[in-house]
């Protein structure tokens, strides 16, 4: 018979007990509960500590409402309107004005003002006071998403929390409303996507994220160096899209 111990110490799982009254009380004969360690682990302690103080700057953050909050999702809203009103879409073609730029100059892809249509007529205050918790939903949805995919035991998910938590560029892109946050998930997808072989799935989001934000699409050279061709061909053709 295989040793449960060599068992945990190969795959890192303990093996389902075969006592029926076990597992209905959710452990072992000896009354061990499976990941009862893990969860008092440090990191699960910070990542609470971490996500409660997170809450309450927050809070204050979307009372205090910077001029950054928002930004990107109001500079895409008003390019929404200027198009609705029969105005261009870019207001300095050529990029003279590029620097130091102005808060009614876009210079993003024009896919971006298609979905920002259904914005044109919610004011900008109410778009600035969703900007923030809408942009964690997003964030939370992708690393929720990652963290399953790679089956993280609760301590390593916690302190994927906790980086995420007290990430500079994670905080900036939510106050901001970058549209890499729609990237961020959509490779989150993806990813799933690709492990089950689902090549239309990630050539759609892939080739979305790439007409989102040009970046994505070096994805492309992973999938042809994989030889997923279907995928590649799709991707292609929603960036082009």
């Amino acid at each position: 018979r295989l040793d449960p111990r060599a068992t945990i110490a190969v795959s890192g799982r303990r093996p389902l007990p075969a006592d029926a009254t076990a597992r209905r009380q959710g452990g072992y004969p000896d009354g061990e509960v499976i990941g009862a360690g893990r969860l008092r682990s440090p990191w699960v302690l910070a990542a609470v500590v971490v996500a409660g103080g997170y809450v309450a700057v927050a809070a204050l953050w979307i009372v205090l409402a910077p001029a950054s909050l928002g930004a990107a999702v109001v500079l895409i809203a008003d390019a929404a309107r200027r198009v609705l009103d029969g105005g261009p879409l870019y207001l300095d073609p050529t990029g003279a004005r590029f620097y130091p730029g102005g808060p009614d100059l876009y210079y993003g892809p024009s896919t971006l003002v298609v979905p920002a249509l259904l914005l044109a007529g919610v004011p900008d205050s109410v778009l600035r006071g969703l900007t923030f918790p809408v942009g964690w939903a997003i964030v939370a949805l992708a690393v929720r998403r990652l963290i399953g995919d790679a089956r993280l035991d609760p301590a390593a998910a916690a302190a994927v929390w906790v980086g995420t938590l007290l990430s500079y560029a994670v905080f900036g892109a939510v106050t901001l409303g970058a549209s890499s946050l729609v990237v961020l998930v959509a490779g989150a997808f993806s990813v799933r996507a690709l492990a089950r072989d689902d090549h239309r799935t990630v050539g759609l989001l892939v080739g979305t994220a790439a007409a989102l934000r040009i970046y994505p699409a070096a994805l492309l050279l992973s999938l042809i160096v994989a030889r997923r061709w279907r995928s590649c061909s799709v991707n292609v053709v929603g960036t082009g899209a």
